[in-house]
């Protein structure tokens, strides 16, 4: 189960409450928050399993480094603090690295 996972609205679009409730299916993207006792293995089959049952997208974000890597059907983009992610899976959704970090950062001091 990922941290954060994101369906899009056309995935969702005529299913019903009790499909939406209980999904048997997967999300378009899913998000995995790097902590310190991460293995890379782990985390490496984690990520084939959801690309493998059909999520488009597997952001990984590493706080301790501020970056992130970005995994889909066509590689994996790694992204530096001062870059901003963008992706086909979430149209019109831009995430500055940097200052989303610090801004996430300051929620936990």
């Amino acid at each position: 189960m990922p941290d954060v996972s994101y369906v899009a609205a056309d995935v969702l679009r005529g299913r019903s409450h009790a499909e939406i409730q209980a999904p048997e299916f997967p999300p378009t993207v899913a998000v995995e928050v790097l902590s310190a006792g991460d293995d890379r293995r782990d985390v490496a089959a984690k990520i084939a399993a959801y690309l493998g049952s059909g999520v488009r997208l597997v952001l990984v974000l590493n706080p301790r480094r501020r970056t992130a890597d970005a995994h889909d059907s066509d590689g994996t983009r790694h992204l530096e603090p001062s870059e901003t992610f963008e992706h086909p899976a979430l149209p019109g959704f831009a995430l500055e690295l940097a200052s989303f970090f610090a801004g996430a950062l300051d929620l936990i001091r």
